[in-house]
């Protein structure tokens, strides 16, 4: 049975999904990777 995930699309979808659910998102701010940002998800403590 195909679940597809391997179809590329999906994949390719499931790989961005996964960047947005860690606690650290980090993306190029241009093509050579020169300038990074970082953002990290903090909780409050309550």
């Amino acid at each position: 049975m195909d679940t597809g995930a391997t179809t590329p699309h999906l994949r390719h979808l499931l790989g961005c999904l996964d960047k947005l659910s860690s606690n650290v998102i980090e993306m190029s701010l241009d093509d050579l990777n020169n300038q990074t940002v970082r953002l990290q998800i903090l909780s409050d403590a309550d």
